[in-house]
């Protein structure tokens, strides 16, 4: 199964057309690229294999052979599980236990320096400053991979849809994003240049501003 991907390179195109009409504005600053999975329903299913992933071009399958490049594998019967492949983890450390995976704020940023894990870890449970909500939308863990296109270590985000138990069949993946920079992510970005074409639209307005006082003065 595979699904496309949304560079924020799209989302920044015409917002970088119009700062260089503008010219005379200082341009926007350059960004790194956040690629974001868009809305998906990826079933985790309640089993000891669970759903492999490859992060990069959004395969999945049931097994790691059957997931050529995978990253991260959610699994479990009993509760749910991730973990990494070789090269990548699964954040952890940040709640209750020391090797449990945290549920972690909208904003968090994901880098080098938070604790990560590429052996397995069970989910934070349900009490806890980072356990995960139950019957929500509201989940999201924090991971590291490999990138094979560029051989360098990317970070990133992953929303999760949780039942009324953490083995409840109703469990999913609902949305992912990473930075191919390698630099980190914060938890629930999708660009790294907030609404740029609000931001190309508020210079506008204070050029052509500028342009009609000079008029008046005139």
């Amino acid at each position: 199964m595979t699904h496309p991907f949304i560079p924020s390179s799209t989302l920044k195109g015409a917002a970088a057309a119009a700062a260089l009409a503008l010219g005379s504005l200082a341009p926007l600053q350059a960004s790194a690229d956040v690629i974001y999975s868009g809305s998906t329903s990826i079933a985790i299913p309640v089993s000891t294999a669970g759903v492999y992933l490859n992060v990069l071009n959004g395969a999945t399958g049931t097994s790691s052979s059957a997931t050529p490049g995978w990253d991260l594998n959610l699994w479990g019967s009993s509760s749910l599980f991730a973990w990494a492949n070789t090269g990548g983890g699964v954040v952890t450390g940040l709640g209750g236990s020391s090797t449990a995976v945290d549920n972690l704020a909208l904003g968090t940023v994901v880098n080098a320096s938070l604790g990560s894990s590429s052996t397995p870890g069970a989910l934070q449970g349900e009490t806890g400053a980072t356990a995960f909500l139950l019957n929500s939308t509201d989940n999201y863990i924090g991971f590291s991979f490999l990138n094979e296109a560029t051989g360098a270590t990317n970070y990133g985000w992953m929303r999760l849809s949780l039942g009324a138990t953490l083995n409840n069949p109703a469990r999913s993946i609902i949305g992912y994003a990473f930075d191919n920079t390698g630099a980190g992510i914060a938890v629930g970005a999708i660009s790294a240049v907030p609404e740029p074409a609000s931001a190309v639209l508020a210079l506008a307005g204070l050029a052509g501003l500028g342009l009609w006082r000079g008029r008046r003065r005139g």
